[in-house]
């Protein structure tokens, strides 16, 4: 049986590491081992991680879509001898990161496609800050929401009435 595996992205501040620990704390039954990605030396989010039977491995100094690639895929492998540890793996992009390029490791690599099944790419939007984010269609932010096979809109307390109306209609939501 292949590991599911959900990657999390959306662009800095979106709530990443928020609906991480939600997943966490709803699915307290499963086992996680979770990739935490970030693009300082120092990995800031899993300190706010939450849960008891979580492995957190980090990686640190570089993206995972492009840099950091073959990291990922070493750190894979080591999860593949661990597979009897968890059930789920949960890779939380950095807020930069094309989840195409972290996707591509799972079809790419036969040796991954045994072991794990891509189940979802989750992208959260920063509802408050998106137009900005989507002036340039080529923004990190766009590729993100382009892949996602979910979208996640946060903040979107946040907006008045005609902001949220003309969102929900530019993403039919």
């Amino acid at each position: 049986m292949r590991t599911p595996v959900t990657i999390i992205t959306g662009f800095l501040g979106a709530g990443k590491t928020t609906l991480l620990n939600q997943i966490i704390a709803q699915k307290n039954d499963t086992r996680f081992a979770i990739i935490e990605n970030e693009i300082g030396a120092v990995n800031l989010d899993s300190e706010f991680i939450i849960g008891a039977n979580e492995e957190i491995f980090k990686i640190t100094d570089g993206c995972l879509c492009c840099t950091l690639n073959v990291e990922l895929s070493r750190l894979l492998a080591e999860l593949i001898r661990r597979k009897s540890e968890f059930d789920h793996l949960i890779i939380e992009t950095t807020g930069i990161a094309d989840p195409a390029g972290v996707a591509s490791v799972f079809v790419s690599n036969l040796n991954v496609q045994e072991h794990f099944e891509l189940d979802s790419i989750i992208c959260l939007v920063d509802s408050f800050h998106i137009e900005d984010l989507l002036k340039n269609k080529e923004t990190e932010a766009a590729r993100q929401i382009s892949f996602a096979d979910v979208l996640v809109f946060n903040k979107s307390d946040l907006l008045d009435s005609e902001t949220l109306e003309n969102l929900q209609n530019r993403f039919k939501i």
